[in-house]
């Protein structure tokens, strides 16, 4: 059986802030993962890993590929994870005091990883 997990946080910050801290790696190895190489457009590559990410990847980092997206509103990736391609949806919309992340992980093996579980 293969779950989804959605999450919704709003973010006292404009939409076009929020991009950057998604698609730039000196962002990204802040909040996410220790380091980031990013080519955002479809295709393109995501190659992200350290001692922080939510699963350790089985080599050095995961290898990710851009799968789709629009410009500042969305983008989509391939990551395959704990065995499984998994496929990941992160959109940000406008809110009247900032904006909204919307972060979809479609295709999860297991709902418990050394993290907790998708539940916690």
């Amino acid at each position: 059986m293969a779950y989804e997990l959605r999450i919704g946080v709003r973010i006292r910050a404009p939409r076009d802030t929020v991009f950057q801290h998604l698609l730039l790696p000196q962002h990204l190895a802040r909040w996410w993962c220790n380091f980031a190489q990013v080519e955002p457009k479809p295709g393109g590559k995501f190659v992200f890993g350290g001692d922080y990410v939510i699963a350790q990847p089985e080599g050095h980092a995961f290898t990710c590929r851009f799968t789709g997206g629009v410009v500042r509103k969305s983008v989509t990736f391939d990551w395959p994870l704990l065995g499984a391609e998994t496929t990941v949806a992160w959109e940000v919309e406008d809110a009247p005091d900032g904006s909204v992340l919307r972060a979809t992980h479609a295709g999860l093996p297991t709902a418990r990883n050394t993290c907790g579980s998708l539940l916690d």
